[in-house]
């Protein structure tokens, strides 16, 4: 047993992680303590796990999220236009309607639905099929996007979208596996903060984490390759990245 181990630190710099978005890492850091204190926790240590444990966002959470909730029509048209992950699909839909092709996107975690709706509001073609949790921000939507809730166009392309989600889930593989069961997308779209959301969640203890790790542009693009071998990926720099990858 190491006869001076001042707990305080891992305490300070578990805080700091958690509000840089980095609640994995906050966990890993409290294991990473000498081997007496690992068979003989201290309180401190286990209280400020749990504390974070509680902070972390759980399934449950995600099905009633106001903020989630459909926008007007003017939030939904500045959205689509003027944010980069939105405007890259509404670029990259007008395109291929150009050319007579009528996607089907497949959107998991659909959020506050501004990608189907902005895109309903410029007139594209498209079908649409969100994979989402919150009841309430379908309902809403549903009436909004009408014909564009249809099945997929026999013959269509499919192209999988997770935009704002690989931070959230414990295993960022689930996200290849929700693509494959579409068979094999035409292309992907995925989206995450570069590094921290905005400032991160200085008051994580009372507003929860929903973030569970943050991504620098190397890491997000190497995520992007490990989960979908088969696309060549373009990187998009912006405060919230966006890989889009297209089938080889």
């Amino acid at each position: 047993m190491i006869q001076e181990f001042d707990l305080e630190h891992w305490l300070v710099a578990a805080d700091q992680l958690m509000k840089a978005d980095e609640a994995e890492r906050a966990l890993q850091l409290l294991d990473l303590i000498p081997g007496y204190y690992r068979d003989n926790t201290p309180e401190p240590i286990l209280a400020m796990r749990r504390d974070i444990e509680a902070a972390i966002f759980q399934v449950h959470d995600y099905k009633n999220v106001d903020g989630d909730l459909p926008k007007d029509n003017e939030s939904v048209l500045y959205w689509i236009q003027n944010v980069t992950r939105g405007r890259t699909m509404l670029e990259d839909v007008k395109a291929a309607n150009a050319q007579g092709i009528v996607p089907h996107l497949v959107d998991m975690g659909p959020g506050d639905y501004m990608l189907p709706l902005g895109l309903k509001l410029h007139g594209c073609k498209f079908t649409y099929e969100p994979i989402g949790l919150e009841p309430r921000a379908y309902e809403m939507a549903q009436p909004r996007l009408g014909e564009a809730l249809g099945p997929k166009i026999e013959g269509a392309q499919t192209w999988f979208i997770a935009y704002e989600i690989i931070e959230h889930i414990w295993n960022p593989r689930d996200l290849a596996a929700m693509a494959w069961r579409q068979g094999n997308p035409d292309r992907v779209y995925l989206s995450t903060p570069r590094y921290c959301f905005g400032e991160g969640c200085k008051q994580w203890r009372t507003k929860k984490q929903p973030h569970l790790r943050t991504y620098t542009p190397q890491e997000f693009w190497m995520a992007g390759k490990t989960y979908f071998p088969g696309y060549n990926f373009e990187y998009i720099d912006d405060p919230v990245m966006v890989l889009k990858g297209i089938k080889k």
